[in-house]
């Protein structure tokens, strides 16, 4: 298996495909529009998409964003064929280890959330990720508000 960091639009419809994929496995009821991955590639040099390829195919996918001395990841896409060869670990400690190599770059890799999943948890202990409480302000218009309370 191989392992690259790509950028721009070729990169994230790669990762868009195996989004869709993976939103169908996953169940969601409503996936995030390929219109937002196309946006992405238009954002700058902030985005990184890192690509498992096995035998010439995309098989896995990692989207990180850089910025104020951290890289946030985003999110991590895979083929369920290909779990047998832990691609999303590969990508993560590849990503890792260029950001530890980038003597000026961030200081932090952020795992993001676990959103409550004792698995997605798991693995990122298995990295070393410790767990940080944060504050979180949203902001809701109020005709969104109104619409909730009635629905």
């Amino acid at each position: 298996m191989s392992v690259r960091r790509a950028h721009g639009g070729e990169a994230l419809g790669r990762y868009a495909a195996l989004y869709r994929e993976s939103a169908r496995r996953w169940r969601l009821t409503r996936a995030l529009p390929a219109s937002l991955f196309a946006a992405l590639a238009d954002a700058g040099p902030g985005v990184d998409v890192w690509l498992a390829e096995r035998d010439g195919e995309t098989v896995a996918a990692l989207l990180n964003l850089r910025g104020g001395g951290q890289i946030m990841n985003w999110g991590n896409v895979s083929r369920r064929d290909a779990w047998r060869f832990a691609p999303n670990n590969l990508l993560h400690w590849r990503a890792i280890e260029d950001a530890c190599l980038d003597r000026e770059g961030p200081r932090l890799y952020n795992f993001g959330s676990s959103a409550g999943l004792p698995g997605v948890h798991a693995f990122k202990s298995a990295f070393g990720a410790r767990e940080h409480r944060y504050v979180r302000l949203e902001s809701v218009a109020t005709w969104v508000s109104w619409i909730r309370r009635r629905t």
